[in-house]
């Protein structure tokens, strides 16, 4: 590196710092601090790789495939890119790059820094579409690549982009579920209302029934519906909570943040898909402070952000940062 009082430096590719991602792939960082007015980078995607999450904001951006295929979702519209295509979004342009064909592809990335950076994931209400993979600094590899469009999910395989369905059991075989959950608890009111059943939180349910129930979330909530119909509730939720504890004693503290059920009582009013979430070491919008902790550990760095009077908070993990807003997670955004 070459470089004066004035500021202005020289730099080559290779001898400038570069970070890799399990899921974002690597990436050229020229800068030493962030440049106040434009961002560049270079980015190498595998085949099947995402260089981020789909998103938008409101900046303009350009890129320069410099090697290599990438396909390019814009807009809903998917493009395919070669060698020395150029790409130019507006602000508010919805956008993500894959890597495509049978090797690496390099792209150059331009992007200008407003004042105020307002950054934007489009979801559909599919909880996976929020769902963030574990940051560089953490040993966890992710899963298939895959990234989202509006809450559609686009499975990857041999560079080329296909519509997936959305993942989870079928329909059928949750109505079924929720069925059998609706019998169980009849026969539970029953026995209570005839006086043969205990009603005292001691009942006699095995561990993997209260798992079952548990990771039934449709079928929970009308558990939970028609128990506080019947007055049952508090004995439903104390017998559940009691097992939980039981199934917690003697672990340590790592375990309990691998663990979805100890979770729940370290960090309650969260659903079970956040707690599922948490204990894979993945972070999704909504979740608390205390999930995120126990998701990923202590923030490199926390910073307070304040905004037409709103206060909220950015915690930064390596190239990930998770913005809070009311005590949730509102955006999860990689810094370029």
């Amino acid at each position: 590196m070459v470089e004066e009082q004035g500021g202005w430096h020289v730099v080559n590719v290779q001898d400038a710092r570069w970070a890799e991602h399990p899921v974002f792939g690597k990436r050229c960082i020229f800068e030493k601090e962030p440049f106040p007015q434009t961002g560049i980078g270079i980015s190498v995607l595998e085949p099947g790789m995402p260089n981020c999450r789909y998103h938008r904001e409101n900046a303009q951006e350009d890129f320069l495939v410099r090697s290599g295929e990438c396909l390019l979702l814009v807009n809903g519209e998917e493009k395919r890119l070669k060698a020395l295509d150029m790409v130019h979004c507006p602000p508010g342009v919805s956008h993500v790059f894959i890597g495509a064909g049978d090797g690496p592809c390099a792209i150059l990335m331009i992007g200008a820094r407003p004042a105020q950076r307002d950054f934007f994931n489009p979801r559909g209400t599919w909880p996976a579409a929020t769902v963030r993979k574990p940051p560089s600094r953490h040993p966890t590899r992710a899963s298939p690549m895959r990234t989202y469009q509006g809450g559609r999910r686009f499975q990857l395989r041999n560079g080329r982009s296909e519509q997936g369905r959305e993942s989870g059991m079928k329909w059928g075989t949750r109505i079924l579920l929720s069925i059998a959950a609706l019998v169980v608890l009849w026969v539970v009111v029953v026995f209570s209302i005839i006086g043969s059943f205990d009603t005292t939180p001691n009942f006699n349910f095995d561990f993997l029934s209260m798992q079952w129930l548990r990771a039934k979330s449709a079928a929970s909530n009308q558990v939970g519906a028609m128990a506080r119909g019947s007055g049952f509730a508090d004995t439903f939720d104390l017998a559940r909570d009691r097992r939980a504890r039981e199934h917690c004693e003697g672990f340590t503290a790592e375990q309990r943040v691998r663990d979805s059920i100890c979770l729940s009582l370290d960090c309650p009013g969260q659903s079970d898909e956040h707690y599922q979430a948490a204990a894979g070491r993945n972070v999704m919008i909504s979740m608390t402070p205390c999930l995120v902790r126990a998701a990923w550990g202590e923030p490199d760095d926390i910073r307070s952000i304040t905004k037409a009077g709103d206060m909220s908070e950015r915690w930064m993990y390596g190239d990930d940062d998770v913005l809070f807003k009311n005590g949730e997670v509102s955006i999860l955004e990689d810094r370029p």
